[in-house]
Order: C-alpha cells, then structure tokens, then sequence
C-alpha cells in the first residue's frame, strides 16, 4: 500500500500568488485590448471599466465590513475618516465603471459591446443604482435631508441584498469561479512542474 502524498503547499501558495497577481493586474483583459489596432482611450479601455467595477465593490464591501467592526451605529464621521475615503473612492470607481459599460452597450463600439443581454443591462444598473443610493445616503448623514433617507437607505439595502442572492445565478458569479479556475489552472501546473 503506497502512503498519501503529502500536499504540495509551495505549489499551492505559488498558484495563489499568481491569481492574486492576475486579478490585481487585468493582465488577460489588457491582453484583449492590445490585440486591436486602436484600443480607444484609456478611460474607456474595456479593462480599466471592468477594474473600475472590481474595485469599486471590493472596496464598498471592505468599507462596509470596516465600518460594521469600528463605527457605533448612528455615530458622526467625518468626511475624511480613512474608512469613509475608501467607501468614497470605491464608490466613485464603481460609479464611473457602471457608467462607461452601459454607455459603451448603448453605442456598441465593438464586438465585446455589440449583444448585450436583458440580465447584463440589470446587472449595470443595479451596481448603478447601489452607488447612486449610497452617495445619498452619504449626502443625507452630513445634511439634513428628511424623513425620505430611510426609504433611501431601504432601496440600498434592497439592492445590496438583491445582488448578493442573484450572485450564482448573473455575471457576478465569475467573482467566485474566475479566481477559482485560474488558481487550479496555475496550482496544476506548478504541480506538472
């Protein structure tokens, strides 16, 4: 009877590094973008749109969970409290790649634009919708701004929660299987050697 191999973590932690690599850098989506003969201006590159709705909502869900861990519910903070920037910034980000994916579906520039289904163009608009609502809801803390903010905030939290139940079933899955295929693609072949 031969004995189990032992797993081979330096391959695993190898494979991981490359993922994080891949994700952080587009590499794939730049890649596309160079093999046309004019790839368009940088602020509408299909990449930097799709890093922009990346980032933004990495950078939502982690200034989300920090506020959950170190604000008191109902408590002031000021506009530049490192956790608000970042739900700023993010926020910013997921605006203008919202923005720019379904101008560019409207135009159709190329072929990536050129079909574009009916859950796509829900999908953009929810993002859109999240962060337009947010941005109120962030106007609303330093303003008086009524009564109709908590039907704001549950619009918010409506799409917030929408969007984390249709995960597996829209586009967003690839946030789950994408990393998932490239670290046992790379995780295989470091094992191939």
């Amino acid at each position: 009877m031969s004995r189990p191999q032992p797993f081979p973590l330096a391959a695993a932690l190898r494979a991981l590094r490359t993922t994080v690599v891949e994700l952080l850098g587009q590499r794939r989506y730049r890649d596309c973008d160079s093999d046309r003969p004019d790839p368009g201006p940088l602020v509408l590159r299909r990449w930097l749109v799709h890093y922009a709705i990346m980032g933004g909502m990495v950078g939502l869900a982690a200034a989300t969970a920090l506020d959950y861990l170190f604000k008191t519910p109902g408590s002031y903070v000021p506009i530049y409290s490192p956790i608000r920037l970042l739900g700023t910034v993010a926020g910013l980000a997921l605006m203008y790649g919202a923005t720019v994916a379904l101008v560019q579906r409207l135009r159709k520039p190329d072929k990536y634009y050129a079909t574009t289904l009916l859950s796509d163009w829900l999908l953009l608009a929810f993002l859109w919708l999240l962060g337009l609502t947010g941005f109120v809801l962030e106007a609303a803390e330093y303003a008086t701004l009524g009564p109709w903010v908590g039907v704001v905030f549950l619009v918010h939290i409506t799409l917030a929660f929408e969007l984390i139940l249709l995960l597996p079933f829209t586009k967003l899955a690839h946030l789950v299987y994408r990393p998932a295929a490239i670290w046992f693609e790379e995780f295989r072949r470091e094992r191939a050697g």
